[in-house]
């Protein structure tokens, strides 16, 4: 009786979301580049798809509001507290009795701060340039005690530390803009994907070819793979309103069909037949949630 292989699922996740399919592709070649051998032959590959993969991402990073992403979201709204804090305990200190000490360093300090009044309501930018600005007035030499006389120290250097987060992220994100703009007129996730699926599923040709010929760290790496591709079906037919499970639900988690079973080396077709109908429309998705990653996407 002819041995039969295990071989990588045919899966081309053509109706996966723009976040989607850069996360599962994502990991497919992280765990393609972490095989011990056959690494050579898939290395070439593997860096080419990166590289479309990190064009992919600025398009899909386009689409969402650099004010909603989660780190700059925390860091703003965190600031935002610190500064209100801090001004207004300054501004009431200013009122307090006149021999006070905070009394004394409260008149010293708001005269400087004053301007600031309300920056939290500015654009973010502008809140950005203007906090880096308090903070200097806070941190100047002659400022440091009247501050640690009001208790202020610890909060001011946290507020420090926020705003250094939104500028990092800024920064960032100014860096992708220039990155977008150098990318070639006519590159969209659609033909992007179309790239990455042509160099996949020759990927795929070959990782089943070393399979067949018994290879031991290819091998090792299909059931990682294939649970990889599974997750990716389940959110595809998630997205489609269908039951995962359903063995009648084409590439769901209860249908064996994208699982081929060569019986010999030399019956060639466990790697081409069907990716070779689909691979030119792996761009062909529906991207019209790329704008960011869906929650559960993580594997």
């Amino acid at each position: 009786m002819a041995k039969k292989f295990i071989t990588v699922e045919e899966y081309w996740g053509r109706k996966l979301t723009g976040g989607s399919y850069y996360q599962w592709m994502a990991r497919m070649m992280q765990i393609i580049s972490a095989m011990e051998t056959g690494n050579q032959q898939f290395a070439g590959y593997v860096t080419e798809t990166q590289a479309l993969l990190a064009k992919l991402s600025l398009l899909i990073k386009q689409s969402g509001a650099f004010e909603d992403t989660p780190a700059v979201k925390a860091a703003d709204n965190w600031r935002d507290r610190a500064f209100t804090a801090i001004f207004m305990h300054i501004y009431y200190c200013n009122f307090l009795p006149t021999g006070s000490c905070l009394y004394a360093a409260a008149k010293k300090l708001y005269p400087q701060v004053k301007p600031y009044t309300s920056l939290q309501q500015h654009e973010m930018t502008q809140e950005t340039s203007e906090i880096a600005g308090f903070l200097r007035i806070l941190n100047a030499e002659g400022n440091q005690a009247a501050v640690a006389t009001l208790g202020l120290t610890e909060i001011v250097a946290e507020l420090a530390e926020q705003n250094t987060i939104i500028q990092t992220e800024m920064a960032k994100r100014e860096q992708e803009d220039a990155a977008r703009n150098q990318m070639k007129e006519g590159e969209t996730m659609a033909t992007l994907r179309a790239q990455i699926g042509d160099i996949y599923e020759t990927m795929l040709q070959m990782l089943n070819a070393f399979v067949v010929m018994g290879n031991a760290s290819v091998t090792a790496a299909v059931p990682e793979l294939n649970a990889v591709i599974d997750h990716y079906q389940q959110i595809e037919a998630q997205k489609d309103g269908k039951a995962t499970g359903d063995p009648s639900t084409p590439g769901g988690s209860g249908s064996d069909s994208g699982t081929t079973t060569p019986t010999t080396p030399d019956s060639g077709d466990n790697g081409g037949d069907n990716g070779g109908d689909n691979s030119g429309d792996n761009g062909g998705g529906d991207d019209s949630g790329g704008g960011g990653t869906e929650g559960g996407d993580e594997f």
